[in-house]
C-alpha cells in the first residue's frame, strides 16, 4: 500500500525556502478529497512522524501543518518538537475557551502559531495576539478587505504571509504591502510525495485505543498488541528513534519503546494511530458500540460470577462487531487471534457463558428486558445496577473515541 503527502514551499522576500506546508492526499490525483478533516490531519501528522521522516519532507525546515479543533485541543502537536512544525489554526475553528487555552499551551511550549486565511474584523481577537504568523489569502479578499486586513496586522507583532500568490503581479503587490513570506502557484504547486506503507490492523487500532484510555495502561498488553502488528511495530520504533526524543542509543525493543514513552505520551501516540487507522469507509458508531459493549461486559463479570474472566468478556465486547468492521466472517477473523476458546465460541455463536453474556448485552441495547434476564437470570437477583453500568460504558466509549467526533 502507498501513502501520500503533498508539500508546498513557503518563501521569504529573497525567495529562499523557509518551510513547507504539508497536505493530506489519498492518491495520485494531488487534490484533497476526504470527508473527515480530523482524520486527514492525523494521517499527515502520523505519516510525517513515522513513514516519510519529517526532516526529509522539509529539508530541515519547519513543516506547516493544519490543525483541526480536535487535534488542537488534544495537544497532538506535542508529538513533534517546536523546531519541527508550525501549527496552522484553521479559520473555521471557533475562538472559544478550549481553543484559546490550547494555543496558549502551544505558545508556552515554544511552537510557532499560524493563523490561516485571516480576515480583519472590528473586534480584537485573542488568537491574533497569540499568533506568530498570519496568512492572508490574496485570491479570496476584495481589494478593500485586503488593505484593511494588512493595515490592521502591520500594527501587531506578527509576520505576514501572503498565500495564493498566483502571479508575478501578486508577488510584487505583496512585497510592496509589507508581506515577508509567500506561498502560491507563482512559486510552486504542491509536490506529491509517495511512500510504501504497511497496513495497520483495524482490530489492533481498536485494542490500542482501548488500552490507552486506561488510567494505568498495561504495558505488557500494549507490547503484545504492537508486536503482532508489523505496521504498529514499525511506526512505534520509527517514532521513538526520531529526533524528537534524541536518544543516544537506538531503541530496538518494543517493550523498551513503550515504557520510555510513558503513559501520557503513549496515550497521544495510540490515539493518533487510532484516528488514522480506524473508520476508513466505516462509521465511527461501529467502533463506539464495540467499545461500550466491551466495558459493559467487563463490569458485568462480577455479578455474573465471572470475575476471573473480566478481560475475556472485555475482548468479547470489543470484537463483537469485528465482522462488520472488517467485512469478513468471524471464523476467518479469529483463526489466528490469541484469545481463549470461550471468547471464540461466543463470537462465532457456538455457545458458552460468554455468549449468554453477549446476548444479554445486545438484548439490553434493544430494550428487550425479558430477554436480558432470560439470558442472565442472576442479574435479576443481584443489586447490581445494569442501567448505571450501561451509561458508564457508553461514557467510556465516547471519551475513548472523542477524537473522531467533529
Amino acid at each position: 500500500m502507498e501513502s501520500f503527502i503533498a508539500r508546498q514551499p513557503i518563501f521569504d522576500r529573497q525567495r529562499a525556502v523557509i518551510g513547507y506546508e504539508l497536505f493530506f492526499r489519498d492518491g495520485l490525483s494531488n487534490v484533497f478529497d476526504f470527508p473527515d478533516p480530523t482524520q486527514a490531519t492525523s494521517k499527515v501528522m502520523l505519516n510525517s512522524l513515522t513513514l516519510f521522516s519529517i526532516e526529509v519532507l522539509t529539508g530541515g525546515h519547519k513543516a506547516f501543518i493544519n490543525l483541526t479543533r480536535d487535534v488542537l485541543i488534544k495537544d497532538y502537536a506535542h508529538l513533534f518538537t517546536p523546531a519541527q512544525i508550525a501549527c496552522e489554526i484553521l479559520e473555521d475553528i471557533p475562538e472559544d475557551m478550549e481553543t484559546v487555552a490550547a494555543c496558549r499551551r502551544l505558545k508556552k511550549w515554544g511552537f510557532t502559531i499560524v493563523l490561516d486565511d485571516y480576515t480583519w474584523k472590528e473586534t480584537t481577537e485573542v488568537l491574533v495576539e497569540l499568533a506568530d504568523i498570519v496568512k492572508v489569502d490574496f485570491l479570496a479578499l476584495e481589494e478593500r478587505e485586503l488593505q484593511e486586513t494588512t493595515r490592521f496586522l502591520k500594527g501587531l507583532n506578527v509576520t505576514l504571509l501572503a498565500e495564493k500568490v498566483e502571479t508575478y503581479e501578486n508577488f510584487n503587490k505583496a512585497l510592496a504591502m509589507g508581506f515577508d513570506l509567500f506561498q502560491g502557484y507563482f512559486f510552486a504547486k504542491p509536490e506529491l510525495m509517495r511512500q510504501q506503507d504497511l497496513t495497520t490492523s483495524k482490530m489492533n487500532c481498536l485494542r490500542l485505543i482501548a488500552e490507552s484510555q486506561k488510567a494505568e495502561p498495561d504495558f505488557d498488553a500494549v507490547e503484545a498488541i504492537v508486536k503482532q502488528d508489523v505496521a504498529l511495530s514499525y511506526r512505534l520504533l520509527r517514532y521513538i528513534n526520531s529526533a524528537y526524543f534524541g536518544f543516544k542509543v537506538e531503541i530496538r525493543s518494543i517493550k523498551q519503546a513503550v515504557v520510555l514513552l510513558g503513559a501520557r505520551e503513549f496515550s497521544r501516540w495510540a490515539t493518533l494511530i487510532g484516528m488514522s487507522g480506524l473508520g476508513e469507509n466505516k462509521p465511527t458508531e461501529l467502533f463506539s458500540v464495540a467499545l461500550a459493549r466491551a466495558r459493559f461486559l467487563e463490569q458485568l463479570a462480577q455479578p455474573l460470577g465471572l470475575a476471573k474472566h473480566a478481560d475475556d468478556l472485555f475482548m468479547v465486547g470489543l470484537f463483537s462487531l469485528l465482522d462488520a468492521a472488517m467485512d469478513r466472517p468471524f471464523d476467518d477473523l479469529l483463526a489466528d487471534i490469541p484469545v481463549s476458546a470461550d471468547v471464540k465460541d461466543a463470537l462465532t455463536g457456538r455457545g458458552g457463558p460468554f455468549l449468554r453474556a453477549l446476548k444479554g448485552v445486545i438484548a439490553f441495547e434493544k430494550a428487550e428486558w425479558a430477554e436480558l434476564f432470560k439470558d442472565l437470570p442472576t442479574l435479576a437477583k443481584s443489586d447490581f445496577s445494569v442501567p448505571a453500568a450501561y451509561i458508564s460504558a457508553h461514557d467510556f466509549a465516547n471519551k475513548s473515541l472523542a477524537n473522531f467526533n467533529g
